[in-house]
């Protein structure tokens, strides 16, 4: 039977302790983090795809395994989630880059799920670089492209999970492309 408390209720219940409600969190959350993971997927679409399912799955696993994490609520949950489903995917294609430069890595099941040509891995690499050097200089910026460019959310969801105005989201997602731009054509 499924717990009728809200998802943050869930989440306190489940930093305090109480490992039971970890089942019931991610039965109410599934659908937005699958939501969130097919989005990511579309993007990426054609060269790169990825299984809804198994990002989801990662990404749950990766924000579930944290010791110490403190979520205030949903929102915030999903954040952290669009964040978590960018590094996997970023570990993924560095996995990829080093195999492809002669690394001898072994191959983890996860791999089999993401089909990634050599040029989209390099994109996503670049991507990932150039969002550390604005994490460097304007981490919040870091956080809405996160949730925007990973996450799939749109600009009400991405200022209700950050906590922000939907102005200031605005601000900060058209700042963020114009530098992402500039280190992107640095780079090349």
């Amino acid at each position: 039977m499924a717990d009728t408390s809200s998802p943050t209720q869930l989440l306190a219940a489940y930093q305090a302790g109480e490992k039971a409600a970890l089942a019931d969190l991610f039965e109410q959350v599934y659908d937005a983090l699958y939501g969130l993971a097919r989005r990511q997927r579309s993007k990426w679409q054609g060269d790169y795809t990825v299984g809804a399912t198994a990002l989801v799955n990662e990404a749950y696993l990766k924000l579930i395994d944290q010791t110490g994490a403190s979520y205030r609520d949903r929102s915030h949950f999903l954040a952290v989630a669009s964040q978590a489903m960018r590094h996997i995917l970023i570990d993924y294609a560095r996995r990829r880059q080093a195999l492809r430069r002669g690394g001898d890595l072994e191959r983890v099941q996860i791999d089999e799920l993401f089909d990634l040509s050599e040029a989209r891995v390099d994109e996503l690499i670049d991507l990932n670089d150039a969002m550390e050097k604005l994490n460097e200089l304007q981490p919040r910026q870091a956080r809405v492209v996160e949730c925007r460019l990973f996450g799939g959310m749109q600009l009400d969801e991405t200022a209700e999970a950050l906590n922000l105005s939907k102005a200031t989201v605005k601000r900060d997602w058209t700042a963020a492309q114009a530098l992402l731009f500039k280190f992107l054509s640095t780079d090349s």
